[in-house]
């Protein structure tokens, strides 16, 4: 293989993760979204766990994104 189809190929599995991976920040989003509508004033403190934990998450995935690795 020579060197530019291999920078093809690395350059080809890079906007595929980078694809996915902002679909599932998309999804995430989207999440976060239908847990915030359940939120009541009293006992959901699971909930608002579960979108601080996702919350998190998305910001792991914009450094992943945005990364220059």
């Amino acid at each position: 293989m020579n060197n530019e189809y291999k920078n093809f190929i690395r350059e080809d599995l890079a906007h595929a993760r980078t694809q996915g991976l902002s679909e599932h920040k998309q999804t995430l989003l989207c999440e976060i979204e239908v847990l915030k509508s359940k939120l009541q004033p009293h006992d959901t403190g699971h909930i608002h766990t579960a979108i601080n934990v996702l919350t998190e998450r998305c910001k792991e995935i914009d450094t992943q994104i945005y990364s220059t690795d």
